[in-house]
């Protein structure tokens, strides 16, 4: 049974990558494949970039995983009937699935602390300057001209 549980996991994920891909199309509307180039020209937010889109995968894979663990689980709750190394078993993929779950999270968050970090003394400096600069000067021409 549990060959078979195997099998039909292994074909379903198999057969729908192809899937998957076929719904890509390129940043420009293009199809595949896709112009790479150099995919971090340089400077801190570039490599931010490149590390929130790594994350997204890692979080998308990560939460599939443990939607997959728990449903498993599930199935062995069901099959158990009582046997306590089946629901040992099946609680072990729980955990599995919240230790997934619990990855995800944090490889969200990592990128989002190195981001703040990064950017930290750009966002101060940018915001100051903006204020004191644009809005101040832009309130007090917009008075002069009204009156």
């Amino acid at each position: 049974m549990k060959k078979l549980i195997l099998v039909i996991a292994t074909l379903t994920i198999t057969f729908s990558l192809p899937v998957v891909a076929a719904a890509y199309t390129c940043p420009g509307g293009g199809p595949p494949p896709c112009p790479l180039g150099n995919p971090v020209p340089g400077g801190a937010g570039d490599v931010l970039d490149v590390m929130d889109r790594v994350t997204n995968w890692m979080f998308t894979g990560f939460l599939a995983l443990a939607v997959i663990l728990v449903i498993l689980a599930a199935y062995e709750y069901l099959l158990a009937q009582g046997g306590a190394e089946e629901i040992s078993k099946a609680h072990k993929m729980l955990i599995y699935a919240a230790i997934a779950i619990g990855v995800a999270v944090l490889a969200k968050g990592i990128v989002n602390a190195a981001r703040k970090i990064a950017q930290g003394n750009n966002e101060t400096s940018s915001v100051s300057s903006g204020t004191n600069g644009g809005t101040t000067s832009g309130n007090t021409a917009a008075g002069n001209t009204a009156s």
